[in-house]
This record gives C-alpha cells, sequence and structure tokens, in this order.
C-alpha cells in the first residue's frame, strides 16, 4: 500500500517574494509547453522545446538506457534539446543505498539543476 500526502501548501508566492528582492530567479515556462493536471489538480506547464537534458550519477550510471527513450522521443517529435555531456548533480542515492536523500540534498540538487539549466539558456 503506497501512503500519498497531498501537498499542504504552494511555495510559488514565497518563490516570487524571494524573486522581487533579487535574492532569487524564477525560471518561467516558454510559451510552447503542455498543461498537464496533476494528481492533486494542480496544473503544471511542461515545456516541449529547447529542453536541457539532467544528468547525474543515479540515472546515467546506474539505470541502463534511461536516456535513450528521452532522447529518442526528442528527435522523433523534432523537439529542439540540449544533451549536455557532463553529469550535473549528485545527491549520494545510489551511493547510501536508501533511494531517496534528505530533503536539503534533493533542494540544492533542484537549484543546481535549475541554474545549470538557466546558464545554458534552455528549460528544465
Amino acid at each position: 500500500m503506497t501512503l500519498r500526502i497531498a501537498p499542504t501548501h504552494d511555495i510559488r508566492e514565497a518563490l516570487f517574494e524571494l524573486e522581487a528582492k533579487g535574492e532569487i530567479i524564477v525560471q518561467r515556462v516558454p510559451e510552447n509547453h503542455v498543461d498537464v493536471t496533476t494528481k492533486y489538480g494542480r496544473t503544471k506547464k511542461i515545456p516541449i522545446d529547447h529542453t536541457w537534458h539532467h544528468k547525474s550519477c543515479g540515472q546515467c550510471g546506474h539505470i541502463p538506457g534511461y536516456t535513450t527513450p528521452i532522447l529518442w522521443l526528442h528527435r522523433q517529435f523534432n523537439l529542439d534539446y540540449l544533451d549536455p555531456t557532463d553529469q550535473t548533480s549528485c545527491t549520494g542515492w545510489n551511493y547510501y543505498a536508501s533511494a531517496t536523500s534528505n530533503a536539503a540534498a534533493q533542494a540544492a540538487v533542484m537549484v543546481r539543476n535549475f541554474a545549470a539549466a538557466h546558464e545554458t539558456g534552455t528549460s528544465r
């Protein structure tokens, strides 16, 4: 049995406040996107063009073939994407064999990935 707990609040307002203070950059989803309803009823915008493929030790080193279908689909639908050659993040989840990492580590990885995508001018 899987326990699913709905999010208790939406943090976007807090992010926009930090952006207004100049503390962070909030990357906006480009016009060319698809709207998808999440399991909790929120709308998520998924960019479909000029995307950036994040690489981690877990997916690239321990899940053989993970990137192949993602990049194949981009090519099949003639979607522009950036496939950097370098790994951009690591949470240590494979090393520690926990399948997850702590919230602070996950947040740090997310920030690094968004920053790396921003540096290349692509969407995550």
